[in-house]
């Protein structure tokens, strides 16, 4: 697996599908997204791609939030 590496919010918005495609091959680990130089969110492809849609029956979903 590749290593992280660091994004401005900008860059993001230019280039997200590359960036998730990326992830998805595994050629960087983690993209950690930066906004006026401060970290403000972290992405990372799941373990398992099954991970994304597992049910979660005993975990209710919060509005506004996504399961785990």
């Amino acid at each position: 697996m590749g290593v992280g590496e660091t994004i401005g919010a900008a860059e993001l918005k230019t280039h997200c599908l590359e960036i998730l495609d990326r992830l998805s091959a595994r050629e960087v680990s983690c993209v950690t997204i930066t906004k006026r130089g401060r970290p403000i969110a972290v992405l990372v492809a799941p373990d398992d791609a099954r991970d994304l849609t597992a049910a979660t029956p005993d975990e209710p979903l919060a509005a506004g939030r996504l399961h785990r």
